[in-house]
């Protein structure tokens, strides 16, 4: 089996980024630059299918010569490197078709939220320009007869199904777990860069399809305002506002954050179209539980860590008294305690309510980078130091389960008056 796994370039999370001095781009002084997190999940996945031939390809420029060496070390039979720097997904899609029209795989695997500021267009495009079906939500993969089993999950269910190859696959967050990815030794690394990937000079270039333009820094957050106990009624009251639609003071940019949310930039252009649907049978198929659409909800009652189990029975009340959605970070959902179709971060939904409720979560960048949109965010934490309480309009320092239960009191009376 021969299996294409494509790798964006990218600086890491520590990078100091800055927006240009005239606006019209970004300025990144990377700490080092690294193989996008979402692909390093797709590129262990592939080295674990027995027999697989797996070769890494990257649309980047010279200075993604080191991180590249990663695949090499991770046991990759091939690193290609195409001599580009992609302005958007498009670009680096068509330099990415162009190689795929010269070599043939039965697998081209794609992290879902690779290049052009994770906006999950580049799988579209890839199946657009290359003529390859797309299967997209891909958590797993393995061969079956003349084709693959794959499973992959929507917002309404869990699907095993049957699908013949050459085809894209789309890979998401569980594709392969984050805490397994081996980490090559120092000696592996150095034999890995004493081998540099094979370098292909495109003949011609693309015009980007989408302009990043007016990048700027988020803007400076007064401090939060906390409250007591005691103002408790007060703070209902801004929640339930914010459920019914009440025009806050702080209407959201119509600017997309970038960088992980370090950086703001607007965007004009043409989406992406959707990719070319495959020939596939489904052999099982399991609903999820019924839900409310973390995209369109005015309120998000979120839950991390550090809520505790007796948290979520107020977060879910709260969240139905306010037509509002539940959600949760990473750590929760990969424990286990709560579904896929509730994580919100990096590398999970990416949200906009009016009020985002964030009980007991840290308030680490990569679930930041989920958020940061929010109109409003009220943080609960037993930490008054917390990292989230920076990102927060409102603040109670106290625990989780007992804030929340007393404001769940408190609405339910607001909302039987009314």
């Amino acid at each position: 089996m021969k299996i294409l796994v494509t790798a964006s370039v990218v600086p890491d999370i520590y990078s100091v980024v800055r927006p240009s001095d005239d606006g019209t781009g970004a300025v990144v002084q990377a700490s080092s630059l690294t193989v996008n997190p979402a692909d390093k999940q797709t590129l262990s996945k592939a080295m674990s299918v027995h027999g697989a031939e797996v070769t890494v390809l990257s649309v980047a420029g010279n200075d993604a010569a080191g991180a590249l060496g990663l695949a090499r070390a991770m046991g990759a039979f091939r690193v290609v490197r195409i001599d580009a720097s992609p302005a958007d997904a498009f670009c680096a899609a068509s330099h990415t078709a162009e190689f795929l029209a010269k070599n043939d795989f039965d697998l081209v695997l794609c992290g879902a939220l690779s290049w052009d500021y994770a906006t999950g267009e580049f799988p579209r495009w890839l199946s657009h320009l290359s003529g390859l079906p797309l299967l997209d939500g891909v958590s797993d993969f393995s061969a079956a007869g003349d084709g693959f089993s794959a499973e992959r999950k929507t917002d309404k269910a869990v699907q095993r199904i049957i699908v013949k190859d050459p085809l894209i696959l789309s890979c998401g967050k569980d594709i392969f777990p984050e805490n397994e990815i081996r980490i090559p030794s120092m000696r592996e690394m150095m034999t890995a860069m004493r081998i540099p990937a094979e370098v292909i000079r495109p003949s011609v270039g693309f015009k980007p399809e989408k302009e990043f333009y007016d990048y700027s820094r988020p803007l400076q957050k007064p401090p939060v305002k906390f409250f007591e106990k005691e103002e408790y009624e007060r703070l209902a009251e801004i929640i339930l506002s914010a459920s019914r639609g009440d025009k806050m003071d702080n209407a959201a940019s119509d600017a997309i954050p970038v960088f992980s949310g370090r950086l703001y930039a607007h965007v004009k252009g043409a989406d992406a179209p959707e990719g070319i649907v495959p020939e596939f049978s489904v052999v099982e198929e399991i609903s999820v539980p019924a839900h409310r659409n973390l995209r369109d909800a005015r309120v998000v009652v979120s839950g991390g860590m550090g809520a505790g189990l007796q948290a979520w029975r107020p977060i879910e009340s709260i969240a139905c008294l306010l037509d509002g959605a539940v959600a949760c970070t990473r750590p929760v959902y990969q424990s286990g305690l709560r579904g896929y179709f509730e994580h919100v971060g990096q590398t999970g939904e990416k949200i906009a309510p009016r009020l985002y409720i964030a009980a007991g979560i840290s308030g680490a960048l990569q679930h930041v980078a989920g958020i940061i949109r929010s109109e409003r965010i009220l943080a609960i934490n037993t930490d008054p130091q917390a990292e989230i309480f920076k990102y927060a309009d409102y603040g109670v320092v106290g625990d989780a389960a007992d804030v929340l239960g007393a404001l769940e009191k408190i609405l339910t009376n607001m909302c039987q008056r009314d």
